[in-house]
C-alpha cells in the first residue's frame, strides 16, 4: 500500500550498515525491497515508507531472531538519525533533546511519529504511526526505542533509569507473521537483551509503544551540550522541514489527526477542519473529490482500531470504548456489530484459544507466571 510517507534514505543505509555489521548481506536486503545501492549514496534521497517496512520484513524472514532488532540497536550509529540525532545529542538536557526529536522526527521518518506526555511525576514517550492503516515491524519498534535508550544512556553520562517499557506486540515468538505463536523458550531467551537494554523488563500486548520514565529526567544535562551548535542545527533543521511533506493527500493527513484525537471523545468534524486550515464545507468537499467523508474515514479507523484491541485479552470491552472515543459501551457494541455482523463479545471468541490447543496455553502460562514471579 503507498502511504505517501518517505523516510531519509541515511537511516536505511544505517539500518543496513547494522544489519551487516551481524552478518546480514545489505545486497540481499536490497534486493528484498527493490532498491539499488547507488541510490542510497546521496543524504538527501527520499525512500518511500512502504520499503523501510518491506525490508524490516526481511530482516526478519532472513533472521528468523525476534531479538534481532535490539541486537542491530547495539550496533548502529545514532549519526543514522541525521540532523535528528545531532541536534538532540547537543540539545542542554535531556527533555530539549526528546522535543526536538518531536519536532525533527519526520527529517528522517514520514509516517511515524513521537509523542510526549507528561503529568508531575511521569513522562510517556510514545512511538506510533500516523495511521492506522500504517502497520509497523515489531522488529522496527524495538531497534527504534532501544537506540533512544542507549543514546540517552551514553548521552547522559549514566543510565537513563525507565519506570516502565510497553511493546504493542506479543512477546518474542514469531514476529514474522506479526502475530503471536505458541510460545516456548522464545521469551526466555529473549528476555536478557531486553533487560540488558531497557534496564527492566518490559510489557508488550499494551496498547501503544512506549518508554516511561521520571519527570525529574527531562531537566537531566547532556555531556556534549552545545548551545551554539545546537541552534545552528535548528536552524537547518527548520530548512529541511520545509522540504518534507507531511503527507501526500488530504485524506491521510486527516487520518492522523483522527487518530490522535479519537481517545475519550469523538472527534468532530469543525475541530478536526480549523486545525487542517479549512473550512468544515472546504473539508468535506475536497473529501469528496477523495470519493470518501469524514464520517466514513472515522469509522474505518473505529473499525480498524476496534479489531486490533479487541485481539488483545488485556484490553475489556468498556476500554476499548473509551479508547476509540464512544461515550459508552453500548455504543461500541451496536457500531461493531454494524461493522463487522457480530458483538464484540462474539468477536473475541474467534481468538479464543480451543481446548485442542490446551498443551500450548499451558506451556504459555507457566512461562508467563514464571516472568511474573522472577
Amino acid at each position: 500500500m503507498d502511504h505517501h510517507y518517505s523516510v531519509s534514505a541515511k537511516l536505511i543505509q544505517g539500518i543496513l550498515t547494522a544489519a551487516g555489521l551481524l552478518g546480514l548481506p545489505s545486497a540481499e536486503l536490497l534486493d528484498a525491497i527493490h532498491v539499488s545501492p547507488a541510490f542510497l549514496d546521496s543524504p538527501d534521497q527520499r525512500v518511500a515508507l512502504d520499503k523501510l517496512l518491506l525490508l524490516w520484513q526481511a530482516i526478519a524472514r532472513r533472521t528468523q531472531d525476534p531479538g534481532i532488532g535490539l541486537r542491530m540497536a547495539e550496533v548502529t550509529q545514532f549519526e543514522t538519525f541525521n540532523v535528528t540525532g545531532y541536534a538532540m545529542s547537543h540539545s542542554p538536557t535531556l527533555g530539549k533533546a526528546l522535543d526536538r526529536l518531536v519536532r525533527y522526527s519526520r527529517l528522517f521518518y514520514g509516517g511515524i511519529e513521537f509523542q510526549l506526555s507528561s503529568t508531575d511525576a511521569e513522562v510517556s514517550l510514545i512511538y506510533r504511526p500516523v495511521s492506522v492503516d500504517i502497520e509497523l515491524s515489531p522488529i522496527g519498534v524495538s531497534w527504534t526505542l532501544a537506540n533512544l535508550v542507549l543514546w540517552g544512556n551514553r548521552s547522559l553520562g549514566q543510565p537513563w533509569t525507565l519506570t516502565r517499557v510497553e511493546f504493542q506486540y506479543p512477546p518474542p515468538g514469531d514476529m514474522t507473521a506479526n502475530r503471536p505463536r505458541a510460545m516456548s523458550d522464545d521469551l526466555a531467551a529473549d528476555l536478557p537483551i531486553y533487560e540488558r537494554i531497557f534496564g527492566k523488563r518490559p510489557t508488550f500486548a499494551v496498547a501503544c509503544n512506549r518508554l516511561v520514565f521520571a519527570a525529574d529526567w527531562l531537566e537531566a544535562p547532556l555531556t556534549q551540550a552545545d548551545a551554539g551548535l545546537c541552534d545552528l542545527l535548528d536552524r537547518y533543521a527548520e530548512k529541511l522541514l520545509q522540504q518534507v511533506p507531511v503527507s501526500g493527500s488530504i485524506v491521510d493527513q486527516l487520518r492522523h489527526l483522527l487518530t490522535t484525537e479519537l481517545r475519550a471523545r469523538e472527534p468532530k468534524l469543525e475541530a478536526i477542519a480549523h486545525q487542517l486550515n479549512y473550512s468544515p464545507r472546504t473539508l468535506q468537499r475536497k473529501l469528496q473529490q477523495e470519493g470518501t467523508s469524514f464520517q466514513q474515514i472515522l469509522d474505518e479507523i473505529r473499525r480498524q482500531l476496534a479489531v486490533q484491541y479487541l485481539q488483545n485479552p488485556r484490553l475489556t470491552s468498556s476500554e476499548i470504548a473509551f479508547l476509540l472515543g464512544f461515550s459508552e459501551n453500548t455504543a461500541f457494541s451496536r457500531a461493531f456489530r454494524r461493522w463487522e455482523g457480530m458483538t464484540p463479545g462474539e468477536y473475541r471468541l474467534l481468538f479464543t484459544p480451543r481446548k485442542s490447543d490446551a498443551g500450548i496455553r499451558n506451556t504459555s502460562n507457566s512461562i508467563q507466571n514464571y516472568v511474573r514471579e522472577s
